[in-house]
């Protein structure tokens, strides 16, 4: 461990809210992988981002998608899962700016099932929490810990 001079030295730029900011953003997009999995996880018990349920599989969207490719099946009374062709959930990505995350998917009809179901893209408050406290914080920890060279 160093002196106080040097961890004195090493706090100042955390001092600053716009850095801590800038490290948290960064441990977001080291977490875009999850955060996409947790996106889709949602999108699989078809849930919105107000963990509200989007629908249940007619029996003819059953009968459909027997006689077509789906990722996965479509059984009438079940939940939907957005898992027609993988092309949602294959597309999914995150663009980053400086204070927002969201995200997207390259699938051509992203736009079409998002006007007709609403907020699909995005975490539950149930989600977000499980982020931050699970994987945020404990990075953001790890990060002010080496720049103030405490070690671990």
């Amino acid at each position: 461990m160093g002196t106080l001079l040097q961890l004195s030295k090493n706090l100042r730029p955390l001092k600053s809210r716009k850095e801590i900011e800038r490290m948290a953003f960064g441990v977001l997009k080291r977490l875009e992988s999850f955060i996409i999995d947790l996106n889709q996880l949602q999108l699989s018990n078809s849930q919105n981002i107000f963990g509200a349920s989007l629908g249940v599989y007619s029996p003819k969207t059953e009968e459909i998608a027997k006689t077509q490719y789906t990722r996965q099946p479509k059984i009438a009374g079940q939940p939907y899962n957005f898992e027609w062709t993988g092309e949602l959930f294959d597309g999914m990505y995150i663009i980053f700016t400086t204070n927002t995350a969201d995200i997207f998917s390259r699938d051509p009809k992203a736009a079409f099932i998002e006007d007709k179901y609403g907020d699909i893209f995005g975490l539950t408050d149930e989600h977000k929490t499980e982020l931050v406290t699970q994987k945020v914080l404990p990075l953001l920890t790890e990060l002010i810990w080496q720049r103030l060279q405490l070690g671990t």
